[in-house]
């Protein structure tokens, strides 16, 4: 399962779901700030944080990263 750990009012954030919408990937979105702990585990200081299982995928909206998913 791909998660999307995101903050409200954030551009990159919604880039990343929009991009998942269109490609048709399934999804579930999370609040990276009741996600601290994890963040810090994986060295991510900004958001969206993008996973698949517990593998770390993308940090920003970077489509060439989530490529991957397709």
């Amino acid at each position: 399962m791909i998660k999307v750990y995101s903050k409200p009012v954030c551009g990159q954030c919604v880039g990343v779901k929009l991009w998942l919408n269109k490609n048709e990937i399934e999804f579930e979105e999370l609040c990276i700030m009741d996600s601290l702990d994890l963040m810090a585990e994986h060295g991510v200081q900004s958001a969206p944080a993008v996973f698949k299982g517990d593998e770390l995928i993308s940090v920003g909206f970077n489509p060439e990263e989530l490529e991957i998913l397709l």
